[in-house]
């Protein structure tokens, strides 16, 4: 896989206390769940889950809210990386690339 950290837009940091609201596309829009956001880029965001299996490369799905704005549309969205935060892999970061609106 090739480094994260090699990217063609800027990352910008949200600072704590910042959610994303996300709902899996097989999920009714109602059962969402909230990340605490880690950052942004023009091409996609990435937060923190707790969850090894929550998941996968390559899933989609949908982001509702992001920080305190509240989307006019869903954003879609594809899980491109999945990595441990730090060495006891209690903190997960998803990476996922915006793919498009409902």
């Amino acid at each position: 896989m090739a480094d994260i950290n090699n990217r063609d837009h800027v990352r910008y940091p949200f600072s704590v206390g910042k959610w994303v609201k996300i709902v899996k596309k097989e999920k009714n829009l109602n059962d969402f769940k909230m990340f605490q956001l880690i950052d942004i880029s023009q091409s996609g965001i990435s937060f923190k889950s707790h969850d090894t299996k929550e998941f996968k490369r390559g899933e989609e799905f949908y982001i509702l809210e992001i920080g305190d704005r509240i989307l006019e549309e869903p954003i879609v969205v594809k899980v491109k990386y999945i990595q441990p935060l730090d060495q006891f892999g209690v903190d997960i970061k998803v990476g996922a690339e915006f793919i498009s609106k409902i």
